[in-house]
């Protein structure tokens, strides 16, 4: 499974209820390793008061199938797609408008059945930084999320999302997931 990718093909529906049941498992996963070594996905502080990020996570690339097809639609209209490096991690394709000189740096989220009602698709820490710097830069190009889904006939439907980052006007975080790792929790007395 690819890191941010949801379950493999297969495996059933991913919904918020399964989003949050595994963001309660990783919790609990914190909690049972305060007792050894933890390996944190953010970046940690050193002693110095510096930051150290942590190596990155190797990625799978088992969603070749999804990338193909994003890929076959930005060519469908007019554009060149080409593959991110192999172990970038804050986009899967970047793509090139020749007529408008437009870049779009296309994150792809393959599903093997239609993403419908409470499902979800899981975008990583990199990818979601890399949406926010798009959103403030034109730098590098738009930032969009490709959710590809496999279609009952054996086909792909491309349903292209331009920058979600964008568009949320909140974001959630429940108190069962994260509550356990508030820094410097205090309960204080009435005054």
């Amino acid at each position: 499974e690819r890191a941010g990718a949801g379950p493999a093909e297969g495996s059933g529906s991913y919904t918020k209820n399964r989003a949050l049941a595994r963001q309660k498992a990783l919790v609990a996963n914190l909690e049972r390793s305060l007792k050894g070594e933890i390996v944190p996905d953010r970046p940690t502080r050193t002693g110095e008061g510096g930051y150290e990020r942590p190596e990155p996570r190797a990625v799978e690339r088992d969603d070749e199938p999804y990338r193909e097809a994003a890929a076959r639609y930005e060519r469908e209209f007019g554009r060149v797609p080409e593959d991110g490096a192999r172990h970038q991690v804050g986009w899967d394709l970047r793509s090139h408008d020749r007529r408008s000189g437009a870049v779009r740096l296309i994150e792809v989220k393959g599903r093997s059945h239609p993403w419908t009602d409470d499902e979800v698709v899981e975008l990583s820490r990199a990818q979601v930084l890399t949406a926010f710097r798009s959103s403030t830069s034109e730098e590098e190009g738009d930032w969009y999320l490709y959710v590809v889904e496999r279609t009952e006939e054996g086909g792909y439907r491309v349903l292209p999302i331009r920058n979600p980052v964008e568009a949320a006007a909140k974001w959630m975080v429940s108190g069962g997931a994260w509550r356990s790792i508030a820094e410097d929790a205090k309960t204080l007395p009435p005054e």
